[in-house]
């Protein structure tokens, strides 16, 4: 049996495409001791192309179904995503990054020196910039936000079968990393870490787009609070919240250790919203005034 790697890099998706930009990113750590955790929404017509195109072996990868799928998908089911990768994460620490993310080479090293080499209960922010789009594959159709069943009756049909690894007219590889250089118009600076010194933070600033934690901690915590999902928003402040106050987690910014998120808001639909988003921010902040209770999670 091969011993538990240190890191588990846990990324949910429901998107085709994105796994070219993942994986080439991941291929060219500096630090090998990791494994990937992809909680797959697209699972069934992914599973023998992600075997395919990790036969080299160059990182373990645990590639799964959420589970039942039936309530999870096409309803947003961000924490179910999240708790599924938990529970069977393998590393010490769980590093959080968004699909279509790229890593440069030493951004898992700045994760695992941090954790290695601090005390007590932490955690690590690094921030995210959007990168523009890439020209696309002719076949991908662009969707609207609100074309969700369209999506899904594509993906049904098998008429997204060729794009399930990449939707670029080039695929990204590890020679294409130096292209990744034209940020979002809009979303490229985006994100406040971007200008925070290095330090102490607040739990406030955890996106689950580039951050990292203890396994165990997440655990402790029962994971994300599923009452959230339905719909958007909160998720990742509740969880990075309870961390703090049940777990006495300190978080710490790295502006330097920054992933890469291609930006594919704007050509995929969103999950489907079972009531308004605006509805998370009262469950979430009755939670708070009680003390965050024990939540509806993993168990």
């Amino acid at each position: 049996m091969s011993p538990a790697p240190y890191l588990s890099v846990l990324v949910p998706t429901y998107r085709t495409g994105g796994l070219d930009v993942l994986f080439s990113g991941l291929a060219n750590q500096t630090f090998k001791d990791f494994e990937l955790v992809l909680v797959d929404a697209l699972w069934r017509g992914r599973k023998a192309i992600t075997r395919l195109h990790n036969a080299g072996g160059n990182f373990t990868v645990q590639h799964l179904e959420p589970k039942p799928i039936s309530a999870t998908w096409p309803a947003c089911s961000f924490c179910a995503f999240a708790n599924a990768g938990i529970s069977v994460a393998c590393g010490t620490v769980i590093i959080q990054f968004a699909d279509y993310t790229w890593a440069p080479p030493d951004l898992l090293a700045k994760h695992a020196k941090f954790h290695q080499t601090g005390k007590g209960p932490l955690g690590f922010m690094g921030p995210q910039q959007y990168l523009a789009m890439p020209p696309l594959d002719a076949r991908f159709p662009k969707y609207e936000h609100g074309d969700l069943v369209h999506y899904a009756g594509d993906i049904e049909l098998g008429a997204l079968d060729p794009l399930l690894w990449s939707i670029f007219a080039a695929p990204m590889t590890p020679a294409s990393h130096p292209d990744l250089t034209s940020l979002d118009p809009i979303h490229g600076g985006a994100d406040l870490k971007l200008k925070c010194d290095p330090g102490r933070i607040e739990a406030k600033f955890f996106h689950a787009k580039n951050e990292s934690f203890k396994r165990t901690d997440a655990l402790a915590i029962n994971g994300y609070d599923l009452d959230l999902d339905g719909t958007n928003l909160y998720q990742d402040t509740d969880f990075a919240e309870r961390l703090t106050i049940h777990r006495n987690v300190d978080w710490y910014v790295d502006p330097t250790a920054v992933a890469y998120i291609v930006n594919p808001r704007h050509i995929f639909p969103r999950p489907q919203y079972n009531r308004p988003s605006e509805s998370n921010l009262a469950i979430w902040q009755e939670k708070k005034k009680a003390g965050y209770p024990p939540v509806r999670g993993i168990r």
